[in-house]
């Protein structure tokens, strides 16, 4: 369909109605209703409508259609439209980390078994399509695939907790998982994928002198809308695309553990984007993320835990909501793997985009430590049940992109986000809490 436009590549584009297959002429038409000395206008639940909101074809001036067909002429100078919808990013997601793992798993001789084909309607083919594919969606999360549950529990885990839940757990799985040693300090190791939730990179974009925006990407988690949609507003295309580029590496699969763990929150968070778009065609839509995090908080409380007073909960809950589209860092610590200790604060908040010169220079040498600072290791038990059940995690990295007002910090940042950002040994604490 696409290469009427060019080619899959095409994000937004047009092109005369004749020119397009039959099967999208009369599809981007049906439900309009044409009536004497109305306005042309789409039934309920046309199915124009339907594809216009999933695949982003439409019609572009019903009007001037109607009239051209009154009229018996043909609508060679009316166009259909195409623009790349959120449901087609959401399908080229889940491709792209099925593909990964299928691959990984031949690479180590797993035989995946592949899904049966699906029975669909010949005259409503394409919604049936899109409906099993929502539903196949489902099928794969955590909380309703028992795999998939499992593999989540493993995305960060200490050795002891490993054996105290699954026991002599097969050596041979984990190894096919690409399950490996995240960190290990003094007193503590810290196992799972390292391409799931390991790294935050910060970015501070400045538009002017007084005008910048910051962003937190956490590797292999969907993308915050308004990151992308900001990014699209930089006129200087060559800078966008340097941004565009660095995000693009912190999305970069390795793992076939990592791949799915991805997979259940590409699935999460799209869905969840797309919960209008669903709710309007389809019945019995659930929000699984919100679904599973209440059952998730309910079963921790029941065995007596809760966020540890230390970690300040009133800013934590409203700072570091991993559930939320514009996730806001305020605290993330320095660590010294040598001696089990956070050495000082970064400070990855408003104040990072304004930062001064003694901003990571006096912490970092000075090694001041902050009053609520405590071990890793302490910090880690602490967390360990609420990481296991999803409700709480931490990146073990922090990369700095951007810059404001000319003014830089300690060599972190890179100019207009251009080439390498460099990365800082630095914790910080996620929860998933919906309000």
């Amino acid at each position: 369909m696409l290469s009427v436009l060019g080619g899959p590549e095409v994000r937004k584009g047009s092109a005369s109605f004749t020119k397009w297959p039959k099967e999208v002429q009369e599809a981007v038409v049906a439900g309009l209703v044409v009536e004497p000395l109305k306005t042309p206008y789409y039934s309920p639940n046309a199915y124009a409508m339907f594809l216009k909101d999933f695949l982003g074809v439409y019609l572009e001036n019903p009007a001037a259609y109607a009239e051209k067909l009154v009229l018996g002429s043909e609508p060679t100078d009316i166009n259909i439209v195409f623009e790349k919808t959120m449901f087609l990013e959401f399908v080229e997601k889940i491709h792209k980390i099925t593909e990964f793992i299928l691959s990984k798993a031949c690479e180590v001789g797993v035989e995946v078994a592949l899904p049966k084909s699906v029975e669909v309607s010949q005259e409503t083919i394409i919604a049936d399509i899109i409906e099993k594919f929502i539903e196949k969606a489902y099928e794969v999360t955590v909380g309703v695939n028992m795999f998939a549950t499992a593999v989540w529990s493993l995305r960060k885990i200490t050795p002891g907790y490993l054996k105290a839940i699954y026991g002599e757990a097969p050596q041979q799985l984990l190894n096919a998982l690409e399950f490996r040693q995240l960190l290990k300090t003094k007193y503590v190791e810290l196992w799972g994928f390292e391409d799931y939730f390991t790294e935050l990179s910060i970015y501070c974009i400045e538009v002017s002198s007084r005008d910048c925006r910051y962003y937190a990407v956490i590797n292999n988690v969907p993308t915050p809308l308004g990151f992308l949609e900001y990014i699209n507003e930089v006129e200087d295309v060559a800078k966008r695309t340097r941004i565009l580029k660095l995000a693009e590496e912190v999305h970069k699969l390795k793992t076939v553990g990592g791949a799915i763990c991805s997979l259940n929150e590409a699935v999460w968070k799209y869905l969840h984007r797309l919960s209008n778009t669903v709710t309007k065609w389809f019945s019995n839509y659930t929000d699984l993320e919100k679904e599973y995090v209440d059952i998730a908080w309910r079963r921790l409380g029941e065995y007596g835990w809760s966020i540890p007073e230390y970690l300040n909960v009133a800013g934590m809950s409203q700072e570091h909501n991993v559930s939320s589209e514009y996730p806001g860092i305020s605290l993330s610590m320095i660590y010294d793997e040598k001696s089990d200790q956070m050495i000082g604060e970064v400070q990855t908040y408003r104040s990072y985009c304004s930062c001064s010169e003694r901003y990571f220079g006096d912490v970092i040498k000075e090694g001041l430590v902050y009053p609520k600072l405590l071990s890793i290791t302490k910090l880690f038990y602490d967390l360990m049940p609420a990481i296991i059940y999803g409700v709480a995690d931490v990146t073990l990295k922090t990369r700095l992109c951007g810059r404001y007002e000319k003014v830089w910090c300690c060599e972190i940042r890179t100019r207009d986000c251009d080439g390498v950002c460099r990365d800082v040994n630095s914790i910080t604490m996620f929860f998933r809490i919906f309000k």
